[in-house]
């Protein structure tokens, strides 16, 4: 995964970077309010420069990007495959869904009960997940504030699921590619939330 995605601020985001994105010779953070066109042909030309025997992490934080900004963006985020990038941004909707599709969300850096029991989920076992999954989904069908939560907990699992496969990639080369799948489907009309996260609950 070389383009990933934080949810959050800068200053809470960045403890919880790999070490090798906070500081060093192949390094560059960039910060601030609206990401322009200016700015992503800086960044572009970053990228493009970045040599190609070693690994260039490029942290992106800013609170809103222009559209135009973000399409210059795709092309590099496609290209060079040796960059990592770490963008950060206040929330998924800032960003594109075009570009959000090229990046792997490793984390949402906003603690709540709904990430403690995301987080909780992955410590049970396989039966024990299942055994959750079909209570937490019989409650979904009750009221649709249920629903609602139900579905913020899904996609944090997946989001806690991404992070875990990003910490070690090679362990949980399947529990990526299973992230990835879910991730497409789960905010289809008519998916079934419940299916996509069993299979999670067997990658784990």
């Amino acid at each position: 995964m070389h383009a990933v995605l934080y949810i959050g601020t800068y200053d809470a985001v960045l403890p919880q970077l790999p070490e090798a994105a906070q500081k060093g010779n192949d390094v560059h953070h960039v910060r601030g309010g609206l990401c322009t066109v200016d700015d992503a042909v800086r960044l572009c030309a970053h990228a493009a420069r970045a040599p190609l025997q070693s690994t260039t992490h490029l942290v992106v934080a800013y609170d809103r990007y222009m559209p135009q900004a973000q399409n210059m963006l795709l092309k590099s985020l496609e290209d060079a495959a040796h960059v990592q990038w770490y963008f950060i941004a206040p929330r998924r909707d800032t960003l594109l869904p075009t570009v959000r599709s090229r990046l792997s969300e490793v984390a949402n850096v906003a603690s709540s009960a709904v990430r403690a029991e995301a987080e909780a989920f992955l410590a049970l076992t396989y039966p024990e997940r299942l055994a959750y999954l079909a209570a937490r989904y019989a409650k979904a069908t009750k009221t649709d504030e249920e629903k609602a939560i139900t579905h913020r907990l899904a996609q944090d699992i997946v989001t806690q699921c991404e992070a875990r496969a990003h910490r070690d990639p090679i362990k949980y080369a399947q529990l990526a590619r299973d992230t990835r799948f879910v991730r497409t489907y789960l905010d289809q009309p008519g998916a079934s939330g419940k299916m996509l996260l069993e299979l999670l609950a067997l990658s784990v």
